[in-house]
């Protein structure tokens, strides 16, 4: 006996963009651009985006992870820039069991205290 499987390949269009999910938060693009100083146009050539995108960006809004990333590339923390943005749930809007041992909203409180609490390594002589 033999089992044969087949897959099946989709093939989207180029301008295929996943829906977005109403539930899933945006953080305003200006704020980051405030904070480095770029326009738009600045900005969307440094993160490899074209500027129809970047405008989109600025009209809709930044998806959690993009604000991740880019607020991480430009060397800040994205709570730092949105400081909502900790307070986001993925599990919310992605396909993924929420994580009990994992409550985003503390970790980087625990953190933050963590890293002031340590000695002043200059004062450590």
């Amino acid at each position: 006996m033999s089992i044969t499987s087949t897959t099946k390949t989709v093939s989207r269009p180029a301008s295929y963009k996943p829906p977005r999910r109403p539930d899933e938060p945006t953080y305003p693009l200006e704020r980051l651009l405030d904070r480095i100083n770029l326009s738009v146009e600045q900005f969307a050539e440094m993160v490899g985006i074209s500027r129809p995108t970047a405008y989109r960006r600025m009209k809709h809004g930044v998806k959690w992870a993009e604000a991740d990333d880019w607020a991480v590339a430009f060397g800040f923390l994205p709570y730092e820039i949105w400081p909502e943005w900790d307070l986001a749930d993925p599990s919310e809007w992605c396909d993924l069991p929420p994580d009990p041992e994992l409550d985003a909203t503390d970790d980087y409180a625990i953190a933050w205290e963590l890293l002031h609490s340590l000695p002043d390594s200059s004062a450590a002589s």
